[in-house]
């Protein structure tokens, strides 16, 4: 599932589409996102997924949270330019009790 929410998301903010992008994101985050999209019109961003892959890179427990870090590597286009190597580590949480959903607390660019 991980690799379908990576498109998804990359989708909405593509079409800067702050709901479905807050509907996955910590507060923290959907913050920090929307300020980044200040701005933006839809359209502005185009990217297209070329090859994604997903690996588990650390889990961890953090206060009442269980903290997965997943690896996205692979190549997108953003531009004329044509695709690149890109590497993020998403690291994604939820209640340590199995509640709630798995939301996007933070996104680390590695490259």
């Amino acid at each position: 599932g991980a690799k379908q929410h990576f498109i998804t998301l990359q989708k909405a903010w593509d079409k800067v589409d702050l709901a479905e992008i807050e509907s996955y994101c910590t507060q923290d985050l959907y913050n920090s996102l929307q300020q980044e999209l200040a701005g933006v019109e839809a359209g502005d961003n185009k990217t297209l997924v070329d090859e994604l892959d997903a690996e588990i890179a650390a889990m961890a427990l953090d206060g009442d949270y269980l903290v997965v870090s997943v690896r996205f590597t692979g190549f997108i286009q953003e531009d004329s330019a044509g695709a690149h190597a890109f590497n993020e580590i998403w690291h994604i949480r939820r209640l340590a009790s199995d509640e709630g959903n798995w939301l996007v607390a933070g996104i680390q660019q590695t490259n």
